[in-house]
């Protein structure tokens, strides 16, 4: 998916941001960006990502899917070595 535009976070009805990838079971998730409804896509042919239930008027460019994969990858890393870490769109 070179270039390609995903929506790979959310928030929960908590207001806690959650990556697509770690989602493990549906449940209302919202926009970061402008607050409306969003569904949880859990691809096994494509990447999990979320988008808008309905047409939102939405104009958050996520990042490309490659640069989200690799800021997840290092906050996993990272965590694993037992860093207290800042989820890492809350930067």
């Amino acid at each position: 998916f070179p270039n390609r535009r995903m929506t790979l976070s959310a928030k929960t009805s908590q207001g806690i941001r959650v990556y697509a990838a770690q989602v493990k079971k549906r449940e209302p998730f919202f926009c970061c960006h402008c607050k409306n409804k969003m569904s949880w896509v859990d691809a096994s042919l494509k990447i999990k990502h979320f988008r808008h239930k309905v047409q939102a008027d939405c104009d958050y460019e996520p990042e490309t899917v490659e640069h989200d994969q690799h800021v997840w990858q290092v906050y996993q890393e990272l965590k694993h070595l037992g860093l207290k870490l800042l989820e890492p769109h809350d930067l």
